[in-house]
């Protein structure tokens, strides 16, 4: 199962990537945080472009991003 989540965001983040200037924002339930080892949950991916711009349960997420809900 942690698998499959990793691969669903990997390929959500691919997609994102394709545009140049858009933002978008990644809901994520839960979040694997690969240095400790632990699951973080209600987590919220920022990417502006090409580029991870935020982190974290408490990101804002503007009014004209893209939201995808996972």
């Amino acid at each position: 199962m942690p698998r499959t989540l990793s691969l669903i965001a990997a390929f959500c983040l691919l997609l994102v990537a394709s545009s140049s200037s858009q933002v978008t924002a990644i809901k994520a339930g839960k979040l694997i945080d690969p240095k400790s080892g632990s699951v973080l949950t209600n987590q919220v991916i920022l990417i502006e472009g090409s580029r991870v711009k935020a982190v974290g349960s408490s990101v804002s997420i503007p009014k004209d991003a893209t939201v995808i809900d996972l």
